[in-house]
């Protein structure tokens, strides 16, 4: 089945696509290749993000699975549709998300009342996730909530970090704090974050821990 975008008012578009290795259902998803499908393989689209920065180019970002739900890493621009009122758009660029060199900017939101049982786990599901699925082109941030909602500083009004030592000793100095769960007040906060540092990559996500 060909994979399909229907898009009303876009010209030219430039299509990206990644392993949606930041998927907060699979932690310990990674960018490793895989086989590349053929067209009828492909099963399914999720559509990322779209940059219209640089219009009328556009950029869509977006992953892709096959028949066997097997993340595809590889594809040709034939294999991709794209329409704009009824007409098939044939100037287009399909590239993977690694060969951009961009990055991505993750904000970790970590639950820390009561109710959670073993930090040690956490932090461990956290740390293999940052070895295996983030490069050095990614930028990490850290909140952690209960009774109330904590953010993480790697500086002076530096919230992020590529660096995962720092990253992970603000991780490993989190406590418990308080019966309440500030869910939506943390998630509020992370969003947040993203706006401190316009040098953030584009491609931006918050990966929430809680139970």
């Amino acid at each position: 089945m060909q994979a399909r975008f229907v898009c009303q008012f876009l010209l030219i578009f430039w299509v990206v696509f990644s392993s949606p290795s930041l998927s907060a259902s699979s932690p310990s998803a990674s960018r490793s290749p895989v086989p590349s499908s053929t067209p009828s393989q492909l099963n399914k689209i999720s559509l990322n993000l779209v940059d219209s920065r640089s219009f009328p180019k556009i950029k869509l970002y977006c992953s892709l699975w096959d028949r066997s739900n097997q993340v595809v890493n590889r594809i040709t621009p034939a294999t991709l549709n794209l329409i704009e009122n009824n007409q098939l758009i044939a100037e287009k660029t399909v590239k993977t998300f690694d060969s951009l060199n961009e990055g991505i900017a993750v904000v970790f939101a970590v639950d820390m009342s009561a109710s959670i049982q073993d930090l040690g786990l956490v932090r461990q599901a956290i740390k293999q996730f940052v070895n295996t699925s983030l490069t050095a082109k990614d930028k990490m941030g850290l909140i952690y909530f209960g009774d109330t909602v904590k953010v993480a500083s790697f500086g002076t009004n530096q919230y992020f970090t590529p660096d995962k030592n720092p990253f992970f000793q603000q991780l490993d100095q989190m406590q418990v704090s308080g019966q309440y769960t500030k869910l939506y007040d943390a998630l509020y906060r992370a969003v947040e974050l993203f706006d401190k540092d316009s040098s953030l990559p584009l491609w931006r996500t918050i990966l929430l821990y809680s139970d």
